[in-house]
């Protein structure tokens, strides 16, 4: 059985919810998911887990700043309005393009 991360389209798991399988390592598209496109509000990550978050699609950075991509743990995140970066709390609701989550220490 592999992990399950929850993607909402609300603060606090509301709205519109999808569930995504963690089985393998790999790039998750939020235009993928229509009912979430530029509407990322919330989530729930598996614990033992560590999710990074863009602001662009493919997974990739759009610029060199640090302000377009926020790493997450395993929890319930109720709101991405606030999520701690490089650059300290960012907002990264409905901003959100792609992620990739991985089992923590996966690849150390």
């Amino acid at each position: 059985m592999s992990a399950t991360l929850t993607l909402c389209s609300a603060q606090n798991l509301n709205g519109t919810c999808v569930e995504v399988s963690l089985a393998a390592v790999q790039c998750i598209n939020i235009y993928a998911l229509p009912a979430l496109f530029n509407d990322l509000s919330s989530l729930a990550v598996p614990f033992g887990f560590i999710c990074t978050l863009f602001a662009g699609k493919d997974c990739i950075r759009m610029n060199s700043t640090s302000r377009d991509i926020v790493g997450i743990s395993g929890g319930i995140w109720p709101s991405l309005t606030a999520v701690e970066g490089v650059d300290g709390p960012q907002n990264f609701d409905d901003l959100t393009s792609s992620l990739i989550c991985s089992p923590f220490g996966f690849g150390c």
